[in-house]
């Protein structure tokens, strides 16, 4: 015979609550995992999917208590709930890290990721018929369609670290990891200023509404932009260190270095002839052709920066520079955090930026204090970036 909890029916529902609370925060963690997923979206669906029907199977034992008081008595049942949220723990670690690239990559292969899953589906299993949740075990049909699925999201996310591995992006995010850390040792590449000649004949070397952009010939060769930058402290040199390593992507505006040019620090970059996308479309008539580079442009130079487990935080027509061969690059670095950081407290600055803002990040601003940041949060600013160069041309950045 099972041992019984003598207490009274409420007290004995009453050890049950924190249990049926905790699964259900954990089934939400769950769930926005799979919204934010990055990769194995299909796999994450299925976990979900699972789970949301566990979390309806105990939300009608739980109304129905009186009914299932007897059931409840039984130390065994309390502890297969007790099981069933340490289940959910580890299935939430388990989609918390396929869900994004470099926490897939903590996994040898994928042998290993298909190997857990199945485990945690025959843990799954066992549990909800332990649990008498009779509608949320899972029949073989079901369970070989799931299959299918989970192999077909593993050999599409193979696929695509292959080609993240052309791109020696592990080397740059091991990279950009060591110069966050705190110990790490900080190196600005530094530029001697006799390196840095002045244009020659007609070409205007200053630009800005006060000339403080100076434009500049690295080694003779390379035309640059020489930014006046005040206060370099480490953290900013820690910053433009990363800013630095970024410089292997095509889409990226890229960073030199510092140089002391007439005893003023300036950051040196690359020179974008048109200056911002926001001043060509003020400046010029885009054809439709054109405004497509730009928009592949800059999704691609998200796209390196995901792989590379950072966010820009700040994409917008005055964040992407356009280069003398009308190339658009991402630049204005100054709120990029790796995916995992906290995002910049931007204060007055959130007057220019928050028509660019997705909804959660505006409700941040307005009455949370949440760091809400999340990919879709990036995409959504590239998406209207793109919307925008393709719907309003000039109009829309004369506001």
């Amino acid at each position: 015979m099972s041992e019984e909890i003598s207490n009274s029916g409420s007290e004995v529902l009453a050890q049950y609550i924190p249990l049926a609370k905790s699964a259900k925060c954990l089934i939400q963690d769950i769930s926005t995992v799979y919204e934010n997923a990055e990769c194995n979206k299909e796999i994450c669906l299925v976990i979900m999917d699972r789970v949301k029907i566990a979390e309806c199977a105990m939300d009608i034992k739980m109304r129905n208590k009186k009914e299932n008081e007897s059931t409840f008595r039984k130390r065994e049942y309390f502890l297969a709930f007790k099981s069933f949220e340490n289940l959910l723990t580890n299935i939430k670690d388990y989609v918390t890290k396929v869900s994004t690239f470099k926490g897939y990559k903590k996994y040898l292969n994928k042998t290993e990721v298909k190997n857990r899953y199945e485990k945690l589906t025959e843990e799954y299993n066992t549990c909800m018929k332990d649990l008498n949740f009779t509608m949320a075990i899972i029949n073989e049909n079901d369970r070989n369609s799931d299959v299918q699925n989970v192999d077909k999201a593993l050999t599409d996310v193979e696929k695509t670290l292959k080609e993240m591995d052309k791109d020696n992006i592990d080397e740059l995010i091991q990279k950009i990891d060591i110069l966050k850390s705190e110990n790490s040792e900080v190196h600005v590449q530094r530029i001697n200023s006799s390196e840095l000649s002045e244009p020659v004949g007609s070409t205007k070397g200053t630009r800005g509404s006060r000339s403080h952009i100076l434009k500049r010939f690295y080694k003779e060769i390379d035309a640059v932009a020489c930014k006046p930058i005040n206060n370099i402290t480490e953290h900013i040199e820690r910053e433009l260190s990363v800013l630095g390593k970024l410089n292997q992507s095509q889409y990226i505006l890229n960073f030199y270095g510092l140089s002391n040019i007439n005893g003023t620090e300036y950051m040196i970059f690359e020179w974008d002839e048109y200056g911002t996308l926001k001043e060509v479309y003020n400046g010029f008539d885009i054809p439709w052709n054109r405004k497509v580079q730009f928009i592949r442009d800059i999704c691609r130079g998200l796209v390196f920066l995901r792989r590379a487990n950072m966010f820009h935080h700040d994409v917008r027509c005055e964040s992407v520079f356009v280069t003398q061969n009308l190339n658009s690059k991402l630049g204005n670095f100054k709120l990029a955090r790796q995916a995992d950081g906290k995002s910049t407290f931007i204060g007055d600055l959130v007057i220019d930026v928050i028509r660019w803002m997705a909804p959660e990040q505006i409700k941040k601003y307005s009455h949370s204090t949440a760091d809400l940041y999340t990919s879709k949060c990036e995409v959504f600013r590239g998406s209207l970036q793109n919307f925008r160069c393709e719907r309003y041309s000039r109009s829309c950045f004369k506001r």
